[in-house]
């Protein structure tokens, strides 16, 4: 299988387990949470089902495809076009970001969808909520229990408050203070890939971020 952006795309976002190396049977897979529409076209107009994230094998997954899946099959699956996305690489090519803005909804919030690969193959698709919109933290208690009554108790959790912490934001040298983070982190063994289903608040430099996200991963932490 295969598999940083904000804060969560370190360690609190769906890419919180990135530490792991990466390769084709490490999907770093986030998907974010969040919203879940059947997206036939990214114009803010797709509304999330949160009862699609996981597929009859039991693994946690986006719309059925396959992870692993090429950027052109993706492109089939959904009926959209990455050239109308922004694309971020990694300096190696072995990483792919394809982003496209305020593409999805939720509960009268939009989102913006962020499908990435690993060696071209689909590791993880994430949509993130900014604070400029409302009360992220009731979005994201609202998502936490709707997850819960799906899918169960999660089986990791973190809450913390009032804390300081100085990051490196991806991309070079830009330094963040993270002030509080909440997640909750399903996980899957039962199909045929161990995947994660996680949602995530993080206070970054003032402002709050909301995710929601897949991942397929070799083992935890």
């Amino acid at each position: 299988m295969k598999r940083n952006g904000f804060l969560a795309k370190s360690f609190y976002g769906a890419r919180c387990f990135k530490s792991a190396p990466p390769s084709r049977k490490c999907a770093w897979i986030g998907l974010l949470l969040v919203l879940t529409g059947l997206f036939t076209a990214f114009d803010g107009t797709d509304e999330i089902d949160l009862t699609t994230l996981r597929n009859e094998d039991g693994d946690y997954a986006y719309h059925g495809i396959a992870w692993g899946s090429s950027p052109e099959e993706v492109e089939n699956a959904l009926g959209i076009d990455f050239a109308d996305a922004m694309k971020l690489t990694s300096v190696s090519q072995e990483f792919c970001d394809y982003n496209f803005k305020n593409s999805a909804r939720l509960n009268g919030y939009t989102a913006s969808t962020s499908i990435e690969f690993i060696d071209d193959g689909l590791s993880s698709v994430h949509y993130s909520f900014n604070g400029e919109q409302g009360n992220l933290a009731v979005l994201y208690d609202t998502l936490a229990d709707a997850l819960t009554e799906l899918y169960g108790e999660p089986d990791a959790r973190v809450d913390e408050d009032d804390i300081a912490d100085t990051i490196s934001l991806p991309g070079g040298g830009a330094l963040a203070v993270v002030t509080g983070r909440h997640m909750r982190r399903w996980v899957s063994t039962v199909g045929t890939e161990t995947t994660l289903l996680i949602i995530q608040r993080v206070e970054i430099n003032g402002k709050t971020e909301a995710v929601l996200s897949v991942n397929i991963v070799p083992s935890l932490p």
